[in-house]
């Protein structure tokens, strides 16, 4: 594939010494880089790669599947931490990516990539072998080996620690099988790693550079948290209900905030048929999809409770929904009897509100 020509980054959302052209300093300023390739027309060069033009630049991507042959229709972006680097990426398209040794050698970038799915779905395969990814999975992969990455419409969080702070972290070399490529959802800890990356995909740009390295820190020093307990400790069995039930709850309060947590994904995370799903929730008079839709409703209805500034699309969508904000007022107007702006004032002066009686589910 021709590769298309390098872009220099955009400076108008860099600080410090990246924006004014001095010497940048070690370690790097903070900053973010913006690299926008959203609908772009059928005469464009579709681009070889997807983040920023400094970083994964040797990066080759093609479309795939459903967009076979169509112009990528992306958003990716960069913020350059102190310590750790985050990337934010939104794609329409179904694409694959390959990246030889080789070129990560020459891009310079040493370390693991951390990826949490928010929506869509996404793989990536090594020589040891393919870790698949859905909304709500974490998952690792050695920046410096040969991998092939398929995205499906993802909307996704990354981390890139480099080799040095993992070596400090970890006390040992980071190489090996046990750093090549590793899923992480099921650790303890996952579900707060993954939504402090959520949170991150979200505040791109809408804090200072500073304050989104701080929270960058955050998340860095969880993720190494929970990598050091699954080297030493490994995830004891113990600690999982042994009750396909318990686990299907289990799992639901920890991933009711990702809109691609759906009946289907559950299943597969729990390990059972979807009609054996769907038998375990109706034996307590319960629907799977309901269970979830209910539990993202009252956790919408704490949000509008503790805040008046976020709108409730916002709102609605951090809560799990992923609908328009006027099919979500009417599915909430259905449920409560009112609107969610009603429904906050409500809850704003002091009153509680509840479900309607004998709602037809």
């Amino acid at each position: 594939m021709r590769r298309s020509k390098m872009e220099a980054p955009d400076e108008r959302y860099d600080s410090g010494a990246a924006a004014s052209g001095r010497p940048e300093p070690m370690p790097r300023t903070a900053r973010f880089t913006f690299d926008e390739r959203a609908s772009r027309g059928a005469a464009a060069a579709v681009p070889d790669y997807l983040a920023d033009a400094n970083l994964f630049r040797r990066t080759y991507v093609r479309t795939i599947g459903e967009s076979e042959g169509q112009p990528i229709d992306a958003v990716a972006a960069w913020f350059i931490g102190a310590n750790a680097s985050f990337h934010k990426l939104t794609s329409n398209s179904s694409t694959e990516a390959k990246r030889t040794v080789a070129d990560a050698a020459a891009d310079g970038i040493d370390g693991l990539v951390f990826d949490y799915v928010l929506t869509g779905r996404y793989s990536e395969t090594t020589l040891t072998g393919t870790l698949e990814l859905e909304a709500g999975d974490l998952g690792m992969v050695q920046s410096t080996v040969e991998v092939v990455a398929r995205a499906h419409r993802p909307h996704m969080a990354s981390i890139f620690l480099p080799r040095a702070r993992l070596v400090e972290a970890l006390g040992t070399g980071v190489s090996g099988p046990d750093f090549t490529l590793r899923r992480l959802t099921q650790a303890p800890l996952a579900a707060f790693a993954g939504a402090q990356m959520r949170l991150l995909y979200e505040l791109y740009r809408a804090v200072s550079p500073s304050d989104f390295d701080i929270a960058l820190e955050s998340a860095a020093d969880l993720l190494l948290h929970i990598l050091r307990r699954e080297l030493t400790l490994g995830l004891p069995k113990e600690e999982q209900p042994s009750d396909p039930f318990e686990r299907a709850l289990a799992h639901i309060e920890a991933q009711s905030h990702c809109p691609g947590l759906t009946p289907n994904t559950l299943a597969r995370t729990v390990g059972v048929s979807r009609a054996s799903l769907y038998k375990l929730f109706a034996g307590r008079s319960l629907t799977v999809a309901g269970y979830i839709r209910d539990l993202r409703l009252r956790r919408f209805v704490d949000a509008l409770r503790a805040t008046d500034e976020a709108s409730i699309g916002r709102l609605a969508w951090s809560c799990g929904f992923d609908m328009q904000p006027a099919v979500f007022t009417r599915l909430f107007k259905r449920i409560y009897g009112m609107t969610p702006r009603h429904a906050r004032a409500a809850l704003q002066s002091g009153r509680a509100i509840a479900p309607k009686p004998a709602v037809d589910f």
